[in-house]
């Protein structure tokens, strides 16, 4: 459960001290009427915290999404273990095989393709993570910054500039940018999957193609309803946990993803962080199968 609020900021226990600061940073900003959700793991980012939510009134804040577009995907291959060749090698090439369209990087800023086994049911599953678009987060903060320069009195913080709903050009270029980033994102992780599925079947593996995945966005923006109003939700670090949407906790330091439900846990705007472990969470998301990498091919 949150821990305390403090400074127009709701946070959760977990989090570092710095990210604490600059979160309360972000909740004195005029155009942030809405808490901040410092969600469990969070630390200090560009602008806002990793593991964070905000909700901006009336402008865009590209450093509350950052990476557009990152994400995880996860699909049943629809096979065992015992299924699989022997030889890991030949998993390896397979998916090296599937990643061979350079475009594909273009569009991802980098991704990740691997095999995961449901410890409990001993499922093959296929995951793909992308890591972001940098450059499209880099190009509309300049121009942030640039309308701040212009037309503000008091030249906002770079890392806070914001594009305003009204009296700017960039705002509709921005939310344009972001809903087709986070599209193509979609697209080559579902893409790369079924790739990879189809490949393993043509090999020999038995497999389905007909699994539906979980699709799992980590810096996201989207227009929700919350509290009785329209808001655009910027995620950084954070999953879309609304009541029993499935989601993913990618692996970072370990080799272990988690599927969970969400719990649409109480102050977090239906959200849980993709940084921390289910246990710091439990109020926010539910546990639903542990997947153990079994070989992975990573691009960048």
């Amino acid at each position: 459960m949150p821990s305390t609020f403090e400074a127009n900021v709701l946070s959760w226990d977990h989090v570092e001290n710095a990210a604490v600061a600059q979160a309360r940073e972000v909740g004195a900003l005029p155009f942030v009427p809405c808490h901040v959700a410092l969600l469990p793991g969070s630390v200090k980012g560009l602008g806002t915290p990793w593991g964070s939510v905000v909700l901006p009134s009336g402008v865009a804040m590209p450093s509350a999404v950052e990476n557009v577009g990152a994400g995880a995907y996860a699909v049943r291959l629809g096979c065992r273990s015992t299924d699989l060749p022997e030889r890991i090698d030949y998993l390896e090439d397979i998916l090296e095989e599937v990643s061979a369209d350079s475009t594909v990087l273009d569009i991802a800023g980098g991704y990740k393709l691997s095999l995961g086994l449901d410890l409990d049911t001993d499922e093959v599953w296929v995951l793909t993570n992308t890591f972001g678009a940098c450059d499209i987060h880099r190009e509309h903060l300049q121009s942030a910054q640039e309308w701040n320069a212009a037309f503000l009195s008091e030249t906002c913080d770079t890392a806070h500039a914001h594009i305003p709903v009204t009296h700017s050009p960039f705002f509709e270029d921005y939310i344009a940018d972001v809903e087709a980033t986070q599209f193509d994102h979609t697209h080559v992780r579902v893409s790369l999957a079924n790739a990879a599925i189809a490949a393993m079947i043509a090999f020999g593996v038995p497999g389905d193609p007909l699994h539906v995945g979980i699709e799992s966005p980590s810096n996201s923006l989207k227009l929700e309803e919350h509290g009785g109003a329209t808001h655009f939700v910027a995620r950084k670090g954070a999953i879309s946990a609304q009541h029993g949407e499935l989601g993913i906790i990618p692996a970072h330091m370990g080799s272990t993803t988690h599927i969970v439900r969400g719990l649409n846990g109480p102050g977090s705007y239906s959200s849980a962080s993709a940084l921390a472990l289910i246990a710091d969470q439990v109020d926010l998301i539910e546990w639903v199968a542990t997947l153990a990498e079994v070989t992975s091919y990573v691009a960048q």
